[in-house]
């Protein structure tokens, strides 16, 4: 990807930088620009939601197409999950 955007709660935002880290150091990865998005609540489906139409937001405002947005739901919450899906259908 040219450019990822982290959804994260507020507790595992540092994180995103250690695991970005960690794939850079073992497997000698190139990593893309990001960002990181805090959720406030991440059992609550409407902040997740927000959080994630704040990723395509950002992802708009650095120049990236509206398609494709690809959504890895394998970490985090079910809604958080649920409101990336639905914000990335919209985008």
């Amino acid at each position: 990807p040219r450019m990822v955007c982290y959804l994260a709660s507020r507790d595992s935002t540092a994180k995103v930088e250690e695991v970005r880290d960690l794939l850079r150091r073992k497997h000698e990865l190139d990593m893309p620009d990001h960002e990181t998005v805090a959720i406030e609540d991440p059992q609550n489906l409407i902040s997740c939601y927000a959080g994630a139409v704040e990723c395509v937001r950002r992802l708009r405002r650095r120049g990236h197409p509206p398609a494709p947005i690809v959504v890895d739901v394998t970490g985090g919450t079910k809604p958080m999950s649920i409101g990336a899906y639905i914000a990335a259908m919209e985008a």
